[in-house]
């Protein structure tokens, strides 16, 4: 019975959902520093246990744009970053003044509150005055910040064919594809599936 329920628990967790924890808000406000969560990770082809590769797939399932997906880091294979799929293969983005563009149309936004939140990951300061708006892609919509006393990372770029551009909702506090390149398939470990609790 105990055999049986660890080689549940191990097919669970390899082949099909595996918690994470979050460690810094780069993905405010949609994720929040110590929220823990539910990633699906059946069909991206990426299994492994406790950092322990099981096995490596072809990868069926698709990827939409809007989707919010933990990854093997490109340049640090031991790092597993969360961010939100907004550039897909073939198509040209640019980011510029905070706005991003997608085959030179700019991704409708709107303005939500001013809010001040704590960012605990940002050393030396506790607060920052976010400014919150909606982002609305191929017929999805969610929440980013950006931070006004911040100079914009402006970049302009094609995604290589089999590759993605990932962004952290929260624009200005975000190390991702801006900073260190596109996100190659086989690198997805699975796509958010459900919020567990917030700290």
């Amino acid at each position: 019975m105990e055999v049986a329920f660890l080689l549940m628990a191990f097919s669970i967790r390899t082949f099909i959902v595996e918690p994470f924890r979050l460690p810094s808000a780069s993905m405010y406000p949609t994720l929040e520093v110590g929220d823990h969560i539910l990633v699906s990770k059946f069909g991206f082809g990426n299994y492994d246990f406790f950092g322990i590769d099981i096995a490596n797939t072809r990868m069926y399932r698709s990827i939409e744009r809007g989707d919010v997906m933990v990854f093997v880091h490109p340049q640090q294979p031991n790092l597993h970053y969360i961010k939100r799929v907004v550039g897909l293969p073939g198509e040209i983005i640019r980011y510029k003044n905070k706005r991003l563009f997608i085959n030179g149309e700019m991704i409708p936004h709107s303005q939500i509150e001013n809010h001040a939140t704590p960012l605990t990951d940002i050393p030396g300061s506790r607060y920052r005055n976010l400014s919150l708006q909606v982002e609305s892609t191929d017929q999805r919509s969610y929440q980013i910040a950006h931070d006004d006393k911040r100079a914009s990372l402006d970049i302009n770029l094609t995604v290589p064919e089999n590759h993605y551009f990932m962004l952290g909702d929260n624009r200005d506090n975000s190390n991702d594809s801006r900073y260190w390149g596109f996100v190659p398939e086989e690198n997805f470990i699975g796509k958010l599936a459900y919020i567990l609790l917030s700290e």
